[in-house]
């Protein structure tokens, strides 16, 4: 039957009728209006990234700060030194050089004079006198125990433990950690030395002594035997307690692998330590690093040593990493046949094995060494990385398989929320994060600035977000 305007009316009650069909589509539409301002809303605040995006350098750090961890490590050895001795033939020769010295008149007949050009010439040619003993279980000590320890920085890459550093903070070498153990020893034996020597020769002037002294540290140090040296190293995770504890200090490290130190071999100075009997660890995220150019902004996140160890820093303040930032400034070939990353960002002493984030919050190098001048001194804006494409070779030697672990996840989630202003959102994941990693300082800070912006009032959070996003469990 076909139906007029007007018979469509009567159908539907009249003319006003037609006002009363067209309400339901209208409100359909303020609805889908309404999600369409909602989704715009709260597509800035995080809730609708899938991918890796552009970051401000203070979400970078808060972002990778619980997984960056410093490195404590300490080696330690007992070296040993056989007993060096005057044979008649070196006593004789001594004494015959002296007597010529004093037969040309070169030094004074009296008996002091006889005594300091005795040792003095002991001193300037000292190899030339004394020989080990025939003995070599004839030591001039008993072996004593000597420690030297070193900071340094890393990054956990899984859930259970793994953490990333360079070679050179895991196993510096022999020759560096010979340099440590070798000062504190040659003086302790130069020290006893001189008392059992010269005892009796208390005619000999502070200039004799001093030059004995720094002679036998010498002949200490190229004759002595490190024998074996004992490693430990203790992860501290993000902020720690200076002279305090924490729920996550002092988190023992087992050394899974090391590569090269950057000044040996092949220069690949990469360590992979592992984390016993730890679970739901946060992570950082693993970068492309051949996706970097010249001039593209990094972030360098560590321990320092001048700013986390200092002497003029107040004493009991908490162990916090440091932030530093530069450019991309070139890559350069080293011996090895590998590119390192060059950067101008600040890195010295402490920074060793630390990560080094673009701009998207992804690690994309370890920062590894830097240039020093004649002298020895830094030269700063000359920094090099080992670049991730190399510590992906390690990982893949090792059987390590990087991950985002949920506690960074959820802790992520937490930051894009409180970003957003949806602070009951942020404290939901916070807590969820705390709940699987309890104890770490940001993860609670976090949770409870949050926990204040709602008392305050402070929330934003509408009620259509758990519509479009995906909420926490809980919300």
């Amino acid at each position: 039957m076909k139906m007029t305007k007007s018979a469509l009316s009567k159908q539907r009650g009249g003319e006003n009728a037609t006002v009363r069909l067209g309400a339901p589509w209208r409100g359909r539409k303020i609805i889908v209006s309404l999600l369409a301002v909602g989704m715009a809303a709260v597509a800035g605040c995080g809730g609708g990234n899938t991918g890796p995006h552009t970051m401000s350098g203070n979400r970078i750090f808060e972002q990778n700060r619980p997984a960056t961890v410093m490195i404590y490590a300490e080696f330690s050895a007992s070296p040993k030194l056989v007993r060096p001795v005057l044979t008649d033939s070196a006593i004789k020769k001594l004494v015959d050089k002296v007597v010529t010295e004093e037969s040309r008149g070169t030094i004074g007949t009296d008996t002091a004079s006889f005594d300091n050009a005795a040792v003095e010439e002991l001193s300037a040619n000292i190899f030339d006198y004394f020989t080990p003993s025939n003995d070599p279980g004839d030591f001039l000590l008993e072996p004593k125990g000597f420690t030297q320890s070193f900071i340094g920085s890393g990054f956990i890459v899984t859930a259970d433990g793994y953490v990333i550093t360079n070679a050179h903070v895991a196993a510096p070498g022999d020759d560096v950690l010979k340099d440590g153990f070798s000062v504190p020893f040659a003086q302790e034996v130069a020290a006893y030395e001189l008392n059992a020597w010269f005892k009796v020769m208390n005619d000999l002037t502070d200039k004799t002594l001093k030059d004995f002294s720094a002679a036998f540290a010498e002949y200490a140090y190229k004759k002595m035997d490190m024998g074996k040296t004992a490693a430990s190293f203790t992860a501290v995770l993000g902020v720690a307690a200076s002279g305090g504890d924490t729920a996550n200090k002092g988190i023992r490290l087992d050394l899974v692998m090391a590569g090269d130190p950057a000044y040996v071999g092949s220069q690949k100075d990469v360590a992979i330590f592992k984390m016993e009997g730890k679970n739901n660890l946060p992570t950082v995220d693993i970068g492309d690093d051949t996706a970097l150019q010249t001039g593209d902004h990094l972030y360098v996140l560590g321990y320092p040593k001048v700013a986390t160890i200092n002497d003029f820093l107040k004493p009991g303040q908490t162990f916090e990493p440091s932030f530093t930032t530069g450019q991309v400034s070139g890559k350069k070939t080293m011996q090895g046949g590998w590119s390192a990353i060059q950067t101008d960002a600040s890195i010295t002493h402490g920074n060793s094995g630390g990560p080094v984030f673009n701009d998207k919050g992804q690690v994309i190098g370890i920062a590894t060494f830097g240039s020093i001048d004649e002298q020895g001194n830094e030269i700063q804006g000359f920094n090099f990385l080992v670049p991730t494409s190399i510590l992906k070779e390690y990982l893949q030697k090792a059987g390590v398989k990087p991950g985002e672990s949920q506690t960074t996840k959820l802790y992520s989630l937490g930051l894009d929320a409180y970003d957003g202003g949806h602070y009951k959102i942020a404290v939901t994941y916070f807590t969820q994060a705390d709940n699987l990693f309890a104890g770490d300082e940001e993860i609670l800070s976090w949770k409870q600035n949050s926990a204040q912006k709602v008392q305050s009032g402070a929330d934003s959070t509408p009620f259509f977000y758990c519509w479009i996003n995906a909420c926490p469990s809980g919300s």
